[in-house]
């Protein structure tokens, strides 16, 4: 299966000298196929041996021996540092349109909340330094039956109606997986994480931890072949006035 995704570069020959197919080989290089696979193994959160065993069998790509590889690097002399640390590290280099389509058709994706700024639903009565104090304010509070109250009608208060419905919804904390549009690679590369680097960047003991956090942040589960990632959602649910709801809600609620 790999020979149907290998793309054929000529061969050098008296007609074709070597210099002219490593200038070849470096315009394919910058114009489309730039991810060895190391590059790839970052991109995708994943150990060598996913891409060889899932990305190369389906994904057009270039092959490159050593002794041509480093032939095609003697001949560019203006090579940035980025290019050189990408050519020097691999042999297999994968077309990035192709790898587009890839990505389109072998990925689903899913999340459980919306995020919104509950600022931008303040009473018109109310300003925003009350929106941030009551938060503040029941936030060190404990959360007994009697506060849960009242903290609803200081928010019923504080909110426009729209915006109390938002804030019910997300109290409710009923979220279910709702699939979603997958997001387009272009959109995505370098900047999707694994459930366990997210879960060490952030210094969570354990995998549920991180687990619950992505998705109360809004977080898009991804889905490609047998890998899990995670698409972040700039907004976090824990910082300023933002507030999670359940995806399922957003059509009826916003």
């Amino acid at each position: 299966m790999e020979v149907d995704h290998l793309y054929t570069i000529d061969s050098a020959s008296d007609e074709r000298p070597a210099s002219v197919v490593a200038k070849e080989v470096l315009m394919l290089f910058r114009g489309d196929f730039r991810y060895n696979i190391l590059d790839l193994s970052r991109l995708l959160c994943c150990r060598r041996d996913w891409i060889e065993d899932n990305i190369l069998a389906n994904v057009l790509h270039i092959h490159l021996n050593r002794f041509f590889r480093d032939y095609v690097i003697a001949q560019a002399d203006d090579l940035s540092d980025a290019e050189f640390a990408s050519l020097s590290k691999g042999h297999y280099f994968f077309s990035e349109r192709d790898l587009a389509r890839y990505w389109s058709e072998n990925t689903s994706a899913d999340k459980k909340t919306e995020i919104v700024d509950l600022a931008h639903y303040l009473s018109p009565n109310h300003s925003l330094s009350e929106l941030e104090t009551e938060k503040k304010r029941h936030l060190a509070c404990l959360r007994q039956g009697r506060e849960k109250a009242l903290h609803r009608e200081n928010m019923a208060e504080l909110l426009t109606e729209q915006g109390f419905e938002l804030f019910l919804s997300g109290s409710q904390r009923s979220f279910e997986w709702r699939g979603v549009a997958v997001p387009d690679w272009y959109n995505v590369r370098g900047k999707l994480i694994s459930e366990a680097i997210y879960r060490g960047q952030n210094g969570y003991t354990t995998s549920s931890s991180a687990h619950v956090r992505l998705y109360m942040s809004g977080a898009t589960r991804i889905k490609l072949g047998s890998r899990t990632l995670w698409l972040p959602n700039d907004a976090h649910a824990e910082d300023g006035l933002f507030w999670a709801f359940p995806v399922q809600a957003h059509g009826s609620l916003l």
